[in-house]
């Protein structure tokens, strides 16, 4: 049961409260005292930001991700040793041209008791393609249309034969809900996250602390965890004292400038996942000033890499030479070095040639959107001043990240800062849910750019009925290459799949970006 009250708390009642023991302090969970040679079983973890909803379709943010990775689970996941794919919730599958069969795991309990069946599996198809968070161009799968063969049995129909079900299914949103907790909550489910995944939500005062316990009718292997408490820390700084001091075990966002300090401690240490998002700068290509390509061509001239690199990142990560980075497969290296067409300094004079050729002699006023992530306010200062010194007159504007996620989905957003995530580690997921011009919708759709261009869409469509990956590899080729020409957005950074840990934190992992804290144990 959860209350929202005055100071927007959402908490679980009394009796779960005692049950668990309680909690004490501004989100931190007290530790129980522990004899000697215990292991030590509540993993604590500073976040940036409260992830403002548990209803994990709602959103492909990371604040949401990180914390639903442990509570909710997708039917396969990638296998990171050998880019295969593994069942979880399907204990198999079956695919022809005209579909794919799953056949469900028996015995999977939900959080709440209710048993897994087909029909949670087809209803959550079914209404999380309606999100836009995860309906990222799925449209050769016949969602209208899936059947439930029996109890543990569903048939997912393809609209036309596609090689990317699997890798789709994959992404790290795709998860299976509880149809019965739907039917009963709606959209009032972020309060009742009823996942069948190793962990289950114990406790949320939104703004300061979330706290998972371990789901004791888990079907796989037990976590070695008995909690996992999320702290909403915004100031870096003091998330990173946090961690030195022994208040947190694991800092999720890592500042470059914490980098060298956290590698010189013998109290800190560095955890490297694969990266897969990049930061970029978006441009509305419905909007009046982008919709020549000059223009856009013009502001990718004006930016200085360099800058963002060194001055905001402290030299840590690289720009960006494509759409994709190179742990994605289809990452094309033709841009890269002395061929990145918009050179690592700002090039001015170019810039202002092309503004005038475009008929901006004299600039234009325009607003930068951002949330507020320490690091695109930072990156936003850079880019304001860079693209003055062309005559482009930005103003910055800063909210929340739902305030800021609503202005890109509306359109209202012309020219923004924000990460494409390719979480399904193939570059479909990138390239098309966020280029393709089938994406561009009212609402709903994942091309905020409202990029349109029939040569790159041909390219991705064909690569879809391709079978084997590496003979897609030349159509991404020449897919990434219309992008950089066409300059819809222009990638400043590589962002890099980092934590910070103690020295005694063990098992920490990244799946598609973002970091997976189940597995997690301490020395």
């Amino acid at each position: 049961m959860y209350k929202r009250g005055k100071a927007n708390v959402l908490a679980v009642s009394l009796a779960l409260a005692m049950a668990l023991g309680g909690c004490s302090g501004p989100g931190r969970a007290e530790p129980a005292a522990r004899g000697k040679g215990e292991v030590k079983t509540t993993l604590t973890a500073a976040s940036y930001s409260d992830p403002r909803t548990l209803n994990p379709w709602s959103s492909d943010a990371r604040n949401l991700t990180r914390v639903a990775l442990n509570v909710f689970q997708r039917l396969v996941d990638r296998n990171e040793t050998d880019d295969g794919y593994v069942g979880v919730l399907a204990e198999s599958w079956d695919e022809t041209d005209d579909g794919i069969t799953f056949h469900i795991r028996k015995g999977v309990k939900f959080h709440e008791g209710q048993e897994l069946t087909a029909a949670d599996v087809a209803f959550s198809l079914q209404k999380g393609s309606t999100y836009a968070g995860v309906n990222f161009g799925w449209d050769w799968i016949d969602f209208d249309n899936i059947e439930v063969k029996d109890d543990y049995t569903v048939y997912v129909p393809y609209k036309y034969p596609c090689y990317l079900t699997l890798a789709e299914f994959a992404a790290n949103n795709m998860y299976i809900m509880c149809k019965e907790t739907w039917d009963k909550y709606g959209e009032e489910v972020s309060l009742h996250p009823n996942g069948t995944g190793p962990f289950m939500l114990a406790d949320w005062v939104q703004g300061d602390h979330l706290t998972l316990k371990r789901f004791d009718g888990y079907w796989g292997t037990a976590s070695k965890l008995e909690e996992i408490n999320y702290r909403f820390i915004a100031e870096n700084s003091q998330a990173m004292i946090e961690l030195e001091t022994g208040g947190v075990d694991v800092v999720l966002d890592v500042l470059p400038l914490e980098v060298k300090n956290i590698e010189a401690s013998e109290k800190m240490e560095m955890y490297y996942g694969k990266n897969i998002v990049i930061d970029f700068l978006h441009m509305n290509c419905q909007y009046e000033v982008f919709q020549d390509p000059k223009v856009r061509q013009a502001v990718a001239y004006a930016m200085d890499f360099e800058d963002i690199i060194n001055g905001n990142y402290q030299g840590w990560g690289e720009t960006p030479y494509s759409f994709i980075t190179p742990s994605v497969a289809g990452y094309s290296s033709q841009f890269e070095g002395e061929h990145f067409p918009y050179g690592q300094k700002a090039n001015v004079e170019k810039a202002k040639e092309l503004l005038a050729e475009a008929g901006y002699p004299d600039g234009f006023d325009i607003e930068i959107i951002i949330d507020d992530d320490s690091n695109r306010i930072a990156v936003a200062e850079i880019l304001r001043n860079n693209l003055e010194a062309v005559g482009i007159r930005a103003k910055i504007s800063s909210s929340d990240y739902a305030t800021f996620s609503e202005k890109i989905y509306s359109g209202e957003a012309k020219l923004y800062l924000n990460g494409v995530n390719a979480n399904s580690m193939e570059p479909d997921s990138a390239l098309y849910q966020r280029w393709h011009s089938s994406n561009i919708k009212d609402s709903g759709g994942s091309n905020y750019t409202r990029f349109s261009n029939e040569d790159f869409d041909r390219y991705l469509d064909e690569a879809r009925g391709i079978p084997k990956l590496e003979d897609r590899y030349d159509n991404y080729a020449q897919a990434q290459a219309i992008l950089m020409e066409n300059v819809p957005s222009i990638g400043y950074f590589v962002r890099q799949a980092a934590a910070a840990k103690s020295p005694s934190l063990k098992g920490l992992r990244s799946y598609a970006g973002e970091t997976w804290l189940a597995d997690c144990y301490f020395e």
